[in-house]
């Protein structure tokens, strides 16, 4: 049988239900609004933590900033003394006297500290002794030349001259044209590359081989 609706009632039980609903939502809202707060809150402490490390990092920067700079002055005064030094000893040994085209390259006179001998030790001359003393700036070689040099632990001209060549074209950034003018630089001073010479550290002083 056909029974009437009755809305009166129905309409009561879906505002009844929307009211339901609506409670749950509020409540749903309220526990996104916390959530969101909390990690809000949590986002917040990350960030001031980081902030923290990074103003350290800065910090840390800054002085190794300065530490480095300070380092770099310090190496720039103690080269600029290294080349006074090396200007001066040059300056005292009077080159341009002891340098010329039939100047001996050994000098045959025995060591005072030395007895005679029937086969007496070469020395090299007091102008090839000078040279072999100083530091490889001494030869003025190109910037390039001279850090390839240092990199391979070449300090002084007596270890430029006194290294195997194949030992020296190992040396990384050495090359047969960078090494040929390294032959004209110092020919002119009566200097060659696997120069015959040996330092004898009893007498303090270079001999022939």
């Amino acid at each position: 049988m056909y029974q009437p609706v009755d809305y009166k009632q129905k309409y009561k039980d879906t505002r009844k239900e929307l009211s339901e609903l609506k409670k749950i939502v509020q409540s749903q809202d309220k526990y996104i609004v916390k959530l969101l707060d909390r990690l809000a809150e949590k986002n917040k402490k990350e960030l001031l933590q980081d902030n923290k490390v990074l103003q350290k990092a800065r910090e840390r920067s800054r002085l190794l900033a300065k530490e480095l700079k300070e380092t770099q002055k310090k190496l720039d005064e103690k080269s600029e003394a290294l080349e006074r030094m090396t200007r001066l000893r040059f300056k005292n040994i009077d080159l341009q006297s002891l340098k010329k085209e039939s100047a001996p390259i050994i000098d045959p006179r025995p060591h005072a500290s030395q007895p005679s001998q029937a086969n007496p030790q070469r020395y090299v001359s007091d102008y090839i002794s000078a040279l072999l003393d100083c530091g490889i700036d001494a030869l003025r070689l190109n910037s390039h030349i001279a850090e390839c040099l240092e990199a391979g632990g070449i300090e002084t001209v007596y270890d430029l001259v006194t290294i195997p060549k194949s030992a020296l074209l190992k040396i990384e950034g050495m090359t047969s044209s960078r090494l040929d003018i390294i032959r004209q630089k110092i020919k002119p001073m009566n200097l060659e590359i696997e120069m015959p010479v040996k330092y004898i550290p009893e007498s303090r002083k270079y001999v022939k081989l």
